[in-house]
């Protein structure tokens, strides 16, 4: 089943185990297995995983998890995928790249209210599973390592990701740091183009009324070169000389004062067109200018959002650095705990070593007095075929008979006597035999106990 991730040059291991559905240490323990796994450190020692690394996990897993390999059996395949150019198809197949369409601060910071809320879930759900553990601690507490060493490996779950989030919005921030920079300095420029067209409109209105001036003055001149040619100009009726060089100086200077002042105002109706694209490009650099504030007003309130989201972030982050100390500490007291156990069980095994020693003893006593049974069972077979052989003697003798019967009958109840003394001590052994069993069987569960706890203590 393909799984679907955004497409980014590095990942975070919390990202790999939200992309793929692993767990961290599983990532870890794969990444000590296959030498294709190849993470990367930063310099506060973060390991950030390629593309190629992603997608090398996502093969082991589903070899592993999908098609039932074991590890080496997962080796072997993929380097036969390897050797036959499979291996980038199934990569393909497993693995599909979205690119991420919300890159606007706006966007980004909007989509942090429900990923607060979603952890303030995970943060509940922490705490119900931390309560659960701890019933079942007190309830069972021989599981309680193993149970505190889940609950550790939960938390610092739990912790990268938190990580993870917070780096993601310090790149976010860092962004609008950026943009936040960038608008500045455009509006920086934007100011001084404005200053530059302020500037150049006041040098236009001072050339403009300067040309203004030298038009009213070139009128005034034209106006007065027609008075004298008004009155220069002869009449019917008017006795003035009348000279035509003056005449032709007078036409010529009216002539060039007319060029003059066409001139003038061309120059004027020019200057105005400039003066008025001057005004309309001031006005739209005041309005890119009034919108560029606005802009930056709208950014500056995103990076106080960003700011408060981050010191959020930051002190859910050190409630659980601090939960993870306590989990620490419980495991600390766990150690010592286990410490008692086995200095217990050293003690136990001690005893029980004494009572074996006592039983060696008992079993001593029995085979000695089974000789002496044995001995007393050759005297009495002795005695009895000398009884037989001195029958006639015993005829004639009565009174050593009887004598002798006496000191048969004691030697019966003598041999009652150890027979039951034999019984008793067989009974003892049985009962012996059945306490170093009860305490071999004690010994093999403390052993088992003894380790599982090394076990849970060379895992942490």
């Amino acid at each position: 089943m393909a799984v679907t991730v955004e497409r980014k040059s590095y990942y975070k291991i919390g990202e790999l185990s939200k992309f793929l559905g692993l767990e961290p240490h599983v990532i870890r323990y794969w990444e000590s297995l296959f030498p294709d796994i190849r993470p990367e450190a930063t310099k506060t020692n973060r390991k950030l995983y390629t593309r190629s690394d992603l997608e090398t996990l996502a093969v082991i897993r589903y070899l592993v998890r999908d098609a039932q390999f074991s590890i080496d059996g997962a080796k072997q395949r993929i380097a036969e995928l390897k050797r036959s150019g499979e291996l980038a198809d199934l990569k393909l197949e497993l693995v599909e790249y979205k690119d991420a369409h919300q890159s606007g601060s706006l966007a980004a910071l909007n989509s942090l209210a429900p990923r607060k809320k979603s952890s303030k879930n995970a943060k509940a759900a922490v705490e119900e599973a931390d309560e659960q553990e701890t019933s079942v601690v007190s309830e069972n507490p021989e599981a309680s390592p193993e149970a505190y060493q889940t609950s550790i490996q939960a938390l610092q779950s739990e912790l990268e990701e938190r990580q993870a989030s917070i780096q993601a919005l310090q790149d976010e921030l860092e962004q609008c740091q950026s943009d936040l920079s960038s608008a500045r300095a455009e509006l920086e420029a934007d100011q001084t183009d404005i200053e530059v067209l302020r500037s150049d409109l006041a040098l236009r209105d001072s050339e403009l009324e300067a040309l203004h001036a030298a038009l009213e003055e070139t009128q005034n001149e034209l106006q007065g070169l027609r008075e004298k040619i008004d009155q220069r100009t002869p009449t019917n009726d008017s006795n003035v000389p009348y000279s035509s060089q003056a005449m032709l100086l007078l036409r010529l200077d009216y002539e060039a004062a007319q060029k003059s002042l066409r001139s003038l105002n061309a120059q004027l109706s020019e200057q105005s067109k400039e003066l008025e694209l001057i005004k309309q490009t001031l006005a739209q650099r005041e309005i890119d200018l009034n919108n560029a504030q606005a802009e930056l007003q709208n950014r500056d309130a995103i990076m106080e959002r960003a700011n408060e989201l981050i010191a959020s972030k930051s002190s859910e982050l050190n409630a659980f650095e601090a939960q993870l100390a306590e989990a620490h500490e419980t495991i600390f007291a766990r150690d010592n705990e286990l410490s008692s156990v086995h200095a217990d069980l050293e003690t136990r095994t001690s005893e029980l070593e004494a009572r074996t020693a006592e039983l060696a003893s008992a079993n001593e006593t029995i085979a000695l007095r089974d000789s002496e049974l044995a001995s007393v069972k050759t005297t009495l077979s002795d005695k009895t075929s000398a009884l037989d052989a001195c029958e006639t003697q015993l005829l004639e003798a009565l009174d050593t008979i009887s004598a002798r019967d006496n000191e048969l009958s004691s030697v019966h109840a003598d041999l009652e006597a150890r027979t039951a003394e034999l019984a008793t001590a067989n009974e003892t052994l049985s009962a012996r035999d059945s306490e170093l069993s009860s305490v071999h069987a004690e010994l093999e569960a403390r052993t088992a106990e003894l380790a599982t706890a090394n076990e849970t203590i060379a895992s942490r």
